[in-house]
């Protein structure tokens, strides 16, 4: 397993790479900036993200990637307050050094703040 997240309140447009900056645990070493560079096999990817307070952001959605195309994109509506949060994860089958990350997608206004984003890409299984 790994695990990213974001350190700090960071302007991130709607349809964006989250551009996570502390790498939380990573005992394997595949960590590679804001993405992970996965071994083949079949992965468990989970997400969050949370706008930060008074961003006007609505119809959020997470998106995961792997070698730069997306996959498994889950959204929901947020609260009146139009604080974005959502939680997604997803089952894929990636090849050797494909590049696991993901995205946030929404509407509203663009670039928003995010000050809580999360990232972990657990190896299941390997091929």
């Amino acid at each position: 397993t790994t695990i990213l997240r974001i350190d700090s309140s960071t302007s991130i447009a709607r349809g964006d790479d989250v551009p996570f900056d502390v790498v939380e645990y990573d005992p394997e070493g595949w960590a590679n900036g804001d993405t992970v560079q996965a071994p083949s096999g079949l992965w468990l990817v989970c997400g969050f993200a949370a706008c930060a307070s008074g961003e006007n952001v609505q119809q959020l959605a997470v998106q995961f990637s792997g070698d730069g195309s997306g996959f498994f994109l889950q959204g929901t509506s947020p609260t009146a307050s139009n604080r974005g949060q959502m939680t997604a994860s997803g089952v894929t089958i990636r090849t050797a050094g494909a590049a696991l990350g993901m995205r946030v997608f929404y509407s509203g206004t663009s670039p928003s703040n995010f000050d809580n984003c999360w990232f972990s890409a657990t190896r299941m299984v390997s091929l």
